[in-house]
């Protein structure tokens, strides 16, 4: 860990926790807060017995989270997959036994399994209760292996080595989240994904890690260009590659598994207005001057990229007054669309 002694940068920190016992509408604030992560069902045990904890830290653009509640039923469908505006992938260890669909293929898996999940593709899961640790990581970001098809509903039961060293490694990183600054945290999520590689062997086409880390790097240091200067209209591969002092080819290379690098930049823009949006209060700001803000040149094409991206016009997000926001998943949601 850190030294005390050096200037550390912490990472964004959020915590809650809400009960059905002493919130009447801690049920509803719950699945509000998650609409556009999962549609929640069937609640375990009565009306009254509701509770949700959490812990959420952004390490980069990476979300690390640990979380419980009551048995439920958790589904990301095509509406969830539009709506949310986020393409990536997660890695769930969870106390609780799982049994659903993962786009079309059956999934049990028994207590303290670990799952994997694209969260660009559908998934029904119905958990025996949570007392979940989760690690949710950008598409851009992630390793290729992480991203192959096979993947998606992937489980390393609790039983195996492989899943007894993961799962010991999620759970210490846990248990100290609050003291890790945020080299510490990149570093937890790095060995954590090591691992997890390891836990699935030769089943995987892998490429050399080498590779893989130049890449990932490139990424994320092409997201911080474009974050810089999102409010150039003039902002393309080649300003970014010059930046780097990488190629066009490494550049394209390192985009090349989330859509490419103008789509990159759109989806940092439109990240950007997505966030600006839900926490205005009624009409203001304006969604011509949110769209003009982030770098688009007319409300028309904000609007027509809103939509083709989100699934619903920039128009219709925002917060009513008066309204009390008591559980923040959607916080947790503009970390992960990269803001």
């Amino acid at each position: 860990m850190s030294s005390p002694n050096k200037l550390v940068e912490r990472p964004p920190r959020l915590a809650w926790s809400i009960s059905s016992a002493n919130d009447p509408e801690a049920i509803d604030a719950y699945r509000e807060s998650l609409a556009d992560l999962y549609a929640v069902s069937d609640l375990g045990g009565g009306a009254g017995d509701f509770f949700n904890k959490a812990r959420s830290y952004q390490f980069g653009s990476t979300v690390f989270g640990i979380g419980a509640s009551v048995g439920q039923t958790m589904t990301r469908s095509a509406h969830e997959l539009r709506r949310s505006g986020f393409d990536g992938v997660s890695i769930l260890l969870n106390g609780g036994a799982v049994v659903g669909d993962v786009d079309g293929r059956d999934l049990r898996a028994g207590r303290g399994a670990i799952h994997f999940r694209d969260l660009s593709r559908p998934s029904n899961s119905r958990v025996e209760h949570v007392d979940a640790i989760l690690t949710v990581i950008p598409r851009e970001v992630a390793p290729d292996w992480l991203l192959a098809g096979a993947m998606h509903g992937h489980a390393i039961e609790a039983t195996t080595p492989a899943g007894r060293m993961l799962a010991a490694h999620l759970r210490a990183t846990a248990e100290v989240a609050d003291e890790l600054d945020l080299a510490d945290g990149l570093a937890a999520i790095d060995a954590a994904l090591v691992l997890a590689r390891r836990s699935i062997g030769a089943a995987q086409a892998m490429s050399p890690d080498e590779a893989q880390a130049a890449y990932r790097t490139v990424r994320r240091m092409a997201i911080e260009v474009v974050d810089q200067r999102l409010l150039d209209r003039d902002l393309n591969a080649d300003l970014i590659a010059a930046t780097l002092g990488v190629s066009r080819a490494t550049l394209y290379r390192a985009f090349e598994s989330s859509g490419g690098v103008a789509v990159g930049i759109q989806r940092r823009r439109l990240a950007r207005a997505y966030a600006i949006l839900r926490l205005r209060t009624g009409t203001s700001p304006t969604v011509a001057d949110v769209g003009f803000d982030c770098g688009f040149a007319s409300e028309s094409h904000f609007s027509r990229a809103f939509r083709d991206r989100y699934g619903i016009s920039p128009g219709e997000l925002g917060t009513p007054e008066g309204q009390a926001l008591k559980v923040r998943h959607d916080v947790v949601m503009d970390w992960l669309r990269g803001q």
